[in-house]
This record gives structure tokens, C-alpha cells and sequence, in this order.
């Protein structure tokens, strides 16, 4: 049963961390794609406020304000580049020197020179937009915006969106855990217990008597059922046997009703008991006067009592309910060796 319970914990973790995973997947995908379509918006309505003033300056061949215009751009947010190619796909001018006159073979660029109109190209991997302008015939206007600085920070949101995940599956696990131990095992174990009672108590003077507390007091043995017509008391007083002399260890162990009348009986090599038949009256199963004398004592004043007799310590003990009457006597028996 527990190896049940963990796997259940396992599974229920296993379940929820996937919950957890597809959950966080989809919300990033749909984050991803919100914050590119912004990016895209963002990036077109940059270059068509700065491109007009960049196309003006080449229009003049004025290589001072294409520099300026060029170095501009490049400082907005998000643009890693800005810079013109010509019919050769070669730099003529770009944002940072060290590239100036290097040549940009990539189809990408290529392509969108070749459209001679106003495009935006999505990039691999979401890394962001290329926008090409125009200039004239042979010229063509790029800004690469960049989208390096949302993927950082949703991949930040992601991993801490993991961790919580992971977290609250595991809070999950231990919870279902217990609940299920509390709900499960501790009544499976309880059981278990109850119905391996008599396999822990070998085969001995209780056995017997072990089955009799095991019985539900609706469903008593005949034998038992003819010991008396209260059952109520009988398992009272089964109940505190069980609780107080299933460990004791005694060559004479008898058990009575409240009239004196004998539920079980054990006495294996006839020390006191002529007769152990149940529903026998104990006044008629001995001969031994002392116990008759000390069973009426007790009788009448509820009181345990203690003596030796033959050689035999005996102790005769009444047993109450929660009322207070008697629900019957327990007689314990020790040779003296």
C-alpha cells in the first residue's frame, strides 16, 4: 500500500510538472509572438520617421548627413545595425566603421534589395526584423532590429515561471502523499494489524480468545451469544482484555459475564477447572473453595483480590464498564515453581 501511495505522489508530481511545463510553454509563445508583433510595429514606424531624412541626404550626396542619419538610427532601441548596400550587395556606408566595404552575400539581404520596395523580413530564430528601404535603382537602405532584449527577459520570466512550477508541483506531491496516507494507509494498517493479530500471537492460551475480541458484537460466535444476552458487555469487556492481558503470560487464564458465567477458559492441565465449558457457572467449574469464597467477595464489592491457593497464586479481577457496572471477571492463575 505505501509503495502504491508514493507512486501516486510520483505520478500526481509528474502530472502537474507537465501541467506546469505546457502551461508556461504556451504562455511564452503567446508573449513571444505579442512582444514580436510589437517589435515589428515599433521598428516600422522608426525607420519611416528616419529613413526620409537618411534618403534626402544620399539624394544630395551628402556623405556627412547620410553619416549622421546612419549613426542615428542606429542608437534606437533595439537597432544592432543600420547601413546601405549597393547593386553588389557591398557596404557603402554603415553604422560601424569596421564593416564599411564588407560585403553581405546572405540571401536574406539579397532578396529584399531585390523587391525594390519597402519590406520587413523576419529573421531565424525570432532574433528580429531586417528593414530595407530603397534609396534609388542601385542603393538600398537596412536596419536590423534586434529582438535580443525581449528573449532575455521572457527567457528570465520562463525559467522563474519553471521554478514555481516545480515548486508548487512538489507541494502537490507531498500533499497528496499525506492525504492519501491519512485517507489510506493508516486505516489499511490499522486493518492489517487487526487481521494479523493472531499470526503475531502464535497458536497459545489466547488464540481463542483473540478470535472472540476480533468478532463484531453483531456477529458473535454461538458460543459466545449463549455466554450471555449482552453483547454490549461482552465486548467491553473483550476490549479490556485485549488492552491489558494480551501480553500476560499465565497457566490459568479465565474470563467470566457478569453472572459469574464462563466466556473462555484456559486451563491446560486442569490446575483449577473441572469443567472449562462455556456458559458454565463458576460456582459449578471448580472445587476449589478459596476462589469460590473470593469470586463471591468480589461480587459483592467489585473489588480485585489477590491470594494463593494449592500452590497456585491466583488474582480475580472485576472489570467495569464507563457506567460503573460490572461487565464480568478476569481470573489469572500462576504455579508456583
Amino acid at each position: 500500500m505505501k509503495k502504491h501511495i508514493i507512486a501516486l505522489a510520483v505520478i500526481s508530481f509528474i502530472v502537474s510538472a507537465a501541467i506546469s511545463y505546457l502551461a508556461v510553454e504556451g504562455l511564452y509563445r503567446h508573449d513571444l509572438k505579442a512582444s514580436m508583433l510589437e517589435l515589428k510595429g515599433y521598428g516600422e514606424s522608426l525607420i519611416d520617421s528616419e529613413a526620409p531624412e537618411i534618403k534626402s541626404a544620399f539624394s544630395r550626396s551628402d556623405d556627412i548627413g547620410i553619416l549622421y542619419g546612419i549613426n542615428k538610427l542606429s542608437k534606437f532601441k533595439n537597432v544592432s545595425e543600420s547601413f546601405i548596400l549597393d547593386s553588389n550587395s557591398t557596404v557603402v556606408i554603415h553604422n560601424d566603421s569596421a564593416n564599411w566595404n564588407k560585403k553581405y552575400s546572405q540571401p536574406v539581404f539579397q532578396n529584399a534589395a531585390a523587391l525594390k520596395t519597402n519590406s520587413v523580413t523576419p529573421l531565424n530564430d525570432n532574433a528580429g526584423f531586417l528593414y530595407s528601404i530603397p534609396l534609388d535603382s542601385g542603393n538600398t537602405l537596412f536596419a536590423m532590429i534586434s529582438s535580443r532584449g525581449i528573449l532575455d527577459a521572457l527567457n528570465a520570466w520562463k525559467i522563474k515561471l519553471y521554478i514555481f512550477g516545480f515548486v508548487l508541483s512538489l507541494i502537490l506531491c507531498i500533499f497528496v502523499y499525506y492525504c492519501a496516507k491519512l485517507m489510506f494507509l493508516a486505516p489499511f494498517n490499522k486493518i492489517k494489524k487487526a487481521l494479523s493479530m493472531k499470526d503475531k500471537i502464535k497458536k497459545n492460551m489466547y488464540s481463542e480468545l483473540i478470535d472472540m475480541v476480533m468478532v463484531d458484537v453483531n456477529n458473535l460466535s454461538s458460543d459466545l451469544s449463549a455466554a450471555s444476552d449482552n453483547s454490549l458487555l461482552i465486548k467491553q469487556l473483550l476490549a479490556y482484555i485485549s488492552q491489558n492481558y494480551i501480553s500476560v503470560q499465565a497457566d490459568i487464564f479465565a474470563v467470566l459475564d457478569s453472572n459469574a458465567k464462563i466466556v473462555y477458559c484456559f486451563d491446560k492441565d486442569g490446575l483449577l477447572f473441572k469443567d472449562k465449558n462455556i456458559n458454565t457457572h463458576i460456582f459449578n467449574a471448580v472445587n476449589n473453595a478459596a476462589i469460590i469464597k473470593n469470586i463471591s467477595d468480589v461480587l459483592a464489592k467489585l473489588e480485585k483480590v489477590s491470594f494463593e491457593s494449592d500452590n497456585i497464586k491466583i488474582e480475580i479481577n472485576p472489570v467495569k464498564n464507563n457506567e460503573g457496572t460490572l461487565a464480568g471477571i478476569i481470573i489469572s492463575g500462576q504455579k508456583v515453581r
